[in-house]
């Protein structure tokens, strides 16, 4: 078994900001070698005060570390770093650490290109926040070989809890189980914000439901999640109670491709997608649940035709792209579908058998064009859909 113990091996971490620059911190008080990079100048430079060394390019990490974390934004930054940069400057018997949150299906494929290159992928997401990455008190959740995982154990108990550091399965697992986390959170913030604006919409104050039916327990008791979220909305806060809208769509893919459903979560994505974008989620704009529920009352109407444009589609791997049915037209059976690439969300309206064609392509892996969509209608909440007041 290989030693990962501090000064055995050189450590490399991809990513300095609210989640990587304490993690970097958390790594070298433990004593580890350190060499890592973040596009963002300001938070390089932050990291190499604590004693980092800074490395020019992310190509240099991998080639100087034994071992390279990754704590990124996204699923969809993930899997461009992985495929741009880790697997092919990856070298057999190199261990790769991915701490942020991607999509099951993706971090299955990108661990196998891994493996063909001779390198090991553990998925391993963090649950805490800043808060939790600056004390070292994160949850921990790995996928992989276990094994590998428990060779690199001293390096994720640097990042949290003994305790809440977990083998959860085979590659993927740990992702699956960082969606349990998300989808309690998220799907438990959305229900307690529908019953208080089910309060407030038929005419009783955010005060008076505090009041009567909130009260200050402890943490996990329901009437202290009313409390909460009764005290926002009475402050005129409730719309910054974030539903995890950001990483449903990981999680509705991979319930699609392992076949069964998840009604509660594509409920609510669908109900907030159709909204506007008016809070910032993780550096990026997003709905508010909260703000669609108490917008104003009234008849549904038609949303306006309005000229928009679309940010050029580039060359993407289907197996990379989420595609999903959100709306259908009986009469002319044609579908309006959603899908992500590049980390920007597009609408279509298509035909049944080109949906289906193209989810056939992508469970086989092939290639998508910009011209097989691109040559249908961009219809942002359509003909399909109605806008709500």
């Amino acid at each position: 078994m290989a030693n990962h113990q501090p000064n055995a091996c050189i450590l490399g971490l991809l990513g300095l900001g609210e989640m990587g620059g304490p993690i970097a911190r958390k790594l070298m008080e433990a004593g580890y070698s350190l060499i890592g990079f973040d596009p963002v100048p300001s938070r390089l430079d932050a990291c190499v005060q604590a004693g980092i060394r800074a490395a020019g390019s992310e190509g240099e990490v991998v080639r100087q570390a034994d071992i390279v974390l990754t704590s990124l934004p996204s699923s969809e930054a993930f899997v461009e770093m992985a495929e741009k940069h880790l697997i092919p400057l990856s070298r057999k018997g190199q261990i790769f650490i991915d701490l942020g949150t991607v999509a099951p299906p993706e971090t299955r494929r990108l661990a196998a290109d891994f493996a063909a290159k001779g390198a090991l992928l553990l998925d391993a997401p963090v649950s805490g926040g800043p808060q939790g990455a600056e004390a070292g008190s994160l949850r921990v959740f790995v996928g992989g070989d276990e094994p590998v995982m428990e060779e690199c154990r001293p390096i994720l108990e640097a990042l949290g809890n003994p305790a809440y550091i977990v083998y959860c399965g085979p590659s993927g697992s740990g992702q699956v189980v960082k969606g349990v986390n998300q989808l309690a959170m998220g799907l438990g913030a959305a229900a307690y914000l529908e019953a208080v604006a089910f309060g407030m919409r038929a005419g009783v104050d955010a005060e008076t439901i505090r009041a009567a039916v909130g009260e200050s327990g402890g943490a996990g008791d329901w009437r202290a999640f009313i409390e909460f979220v009764a005290a926002r909305a009475a402050a005129g806060e409730a719309q910054k109670i974030g539903v995890k809208f950001r990483e449903m769509p990981y999680f509705l893919r991979e319930a699609e491709e392992q076949h069964f459903e998840l009604p509660l979560t594509q409920t609510l994505y669908a109900f907030c997608d159709a909204g506007e974008r008016v809070v910032v989620d993780d550096h990026r704009t997003a709905p508010s649940f909260w703000h669609e529920l108490m917008a104003s009352a009234g008849e549904p109407e038609e949303i306006e035709e309005e000229a928009a444009e679309e940010p050029e589609m580039t060359l993407a791997r289907v197996t990379s792209t989420m595609l999903y049915a959100i709306g259908y037209d009986e009469a002319s059976q044609d579908l309006e579908v959603v899908f992500n690439t590049g980390g920007i969300y597009r609408y279509r309206v298509v035909p049944k058998d080109v949906y289906e064609g193209l989810l056939s392509a992508r469970s086989k892996g092939n290639y998508m064009h910009d011209h097989v969509l691109g040559m249908f209608p961009y219809e942002r909440l359509g003909r399909f859909r109605k806008r709500r007041r």
